[in-house]
């Protein structure tokens, strides 16, 4: 079954060690093979940013949930949490949520001590500090019993200031299967290098339960479900899915 999570309690997710093992991403990483996606060359030509929304006729997915992993201990940044980051006057994850807020009901996995909409949803993964595979397991569990579930769901880190960049493509992909005959699972956004962004993904609500069902989410690295899914990968612009692990990600992304 989905592990569920506390709708109460507060606090952040555990650091592996390395940060950007929340991504999945770090070469050399134990929770990751390193290994950089098929799709490089594709996502270099998508990397113009916006090239979604400038072919006329396409479509957008408009409707689905959205579960937000608000982040580890923040280790590299002294502690510093990465939720409460701001660029200008918006935190990053106020700036993540109000990215998905529209589009149906939003759970947050971590710090409940930011200002968000009412009915924004919060969670915990249980039990705590137990990774980001149980972060997501607990933002399902959340979302669960919400009336008019929606039929998608995105996972998404709160660190990415440009991820609202990144949706229209992933939108995209989804409409078209969504309106065909596809067996896809869902999309997982794919940078400009090449990585594929294991906490930018747009997928089948369905099938995320049925992946939680089978895979082992305590301390378990994300890939440990997406494994279970079809996942067509999906290139966004340049810099879309940048996250922050270290001061020079802050400064990098003028972030403060």
């Amino acid at each position: 079954m989905v592990t569920p999570g506390s709708d109460s309690v507060p606090g952040s997710l555990p650091d592996p060690a390395s940060e950007r093992a929340w991504h999945d991403d770090a070469e050399g990483d134990p929770w990751d093979d390193g290994a950089l996606s098929p799709a490089a060359d594709a996502a270099g030509r998508a990397a113009d940013g916006g090239a979604v929304d400038r072919v006329p006729g396409v479509e957008l997915l408009t409707r689905f949930d959205s579960i937000v992993v608000a982040g580890g201990r923040s280790s590299r940044l002294g502690g510093t949490p990465k939720a409460g980051l701001r660029r200008g006057e918006t935190t990053l994850l106020a700036h993540t949520v109000a990215a998905v807020h529209p589009f149906g009901t939003v759970t947050v996995v971590g710090p409940e001590d930011q200002p968000l909409p009412e009915d924004v949803l919060r969670t915990r993964e249980d039990p705590p500090f137990s990774g980001p595979a149980a972060a997501i397991a607990a933002g399902a569990a959340r979302l669960s019993p919400v009336a008019a579930r929606a039929a998608w769901t995105a996972v998404l880190a709160c660190d990415m200031p440009s991820v609202d960049r990144a949706l229209p493509a992933l939108c995209a992909e989804a409409a078209r299967a969504a309106s065909s005959t596809s067996s896809s699972d869902g999309m997982i956004a794919v940078s400009a290098e090449g990585r594929r962004e294991n906490l930018a993904v747009l997928v089948r609500t369905e099938a995320l339960d049925r992946a939680l069902d089978a895979a082992p989410t305590t301390d378990a690295p994300v890939r440990s479900v997406w494994r279970h899914l079809d996942l067509t990968e999906t290139p966004v612009p340049e810099d879309s899915t940048a996250d922050v692990d270290t001061w020079d990600d802050v400064h990098r992304l003028d972030l403060h």
